[in-house]
């Protein structure tokens, strides 16, 4: 499966992120519930490009089965460009 752009990020100071990958999903960690005295929330951002974790269940989704002698590959890649 070729390399889709799937997430585009602006940060305050104009520095832009963009994330591709061949997975059909992608999982957003916001930090919210992370309980660190003193710390505000919403500190940091994680992604993770993912199939569906649903996806045994529903025969349209794309198979996340894998194998016992398939090799699991996932690409993702993070492109950081700086302000115009």
């Amino acid at each position: 499966m070729p390399l889709r752009d799937v997430l585009w990020l602006t940060g305050q100071s104009g520095v832009k992120l963009t994330i591709a990958t061949d997975q059909p999903g992608m999982q957003v960690f916001d930090g919210r519930h992370a309980i660190r005295p003193g710390k505000p929330q919403y500190e940091a951002l994680a992604f993770e490009a993912q199939g569906w974790p649903d996806a045994p269940t529903h025969a349209n989704f794309p198979s996340i089965r894998v194998g016992e002698h398939t090799p699991y590959r996932q690409f993702t890649t993070y492109t950081f460009a700086k302000p115009d």
